[in-house]
């Protein structure tokens, strides 16, 4: 499940990073925001992806952990942001937000159960 979840992660993140970049200033005007910050988001998001899918092939706890912490920053800004902030952006760009955000938060769950079955895994000497 940890394996799964930070490779959907990685992919989700370089899918949504590539779009971003590559049609920012579309993207920009749909979503009511500066082409600058949907550029800037997309340009951090496929370093990130990769990233991820590094972690994926050996996951360490530690690092896992911190995909996590990632996650939940992310998650948390954007609540922030829509709850907050409604009114700097447009309604759809309102719901891509909410859409991605829950998406990543899924991930987040998910890479968190997975982290701790593997823990529990490892730390039982009589797995069955």
């Amino acid at each position: 499940m940890l394996t799964n979840s930070l490779r959907a992660n990685a992919l989700f993140s370089a899918a949504s990073g590539i779009t971003l970049v590559g049609a920012h200033g579309h993207l920009a005007d749909v979503f009511g925001v500066p082409g600058w910050a949907v550029l800037g988001v997309g340009a951090a998001l496929i370093p990130f992806a990769a990233v991820v899918w590094w972690v994926s092939t050996s996951p360490r706890p530690r690092y896992v952990q911190l995909i996590i912490a990632a996650d939940s920053i992310w998650v948390v800004t954007a609540i922030v942001l829509i709850a907050g902030f409604p009114q700097t952006m447009t309604t759809i760009g309102l719901w891509a937000l909410a859409l991605v955000t829950l998406v990543v938060a899924d991930l987040a769950v998910a890479q968190g159960i997975g982290l701790r079955r593997s823990q529990l895994s490892a730390s039982d000497p009589h797995p069955g």
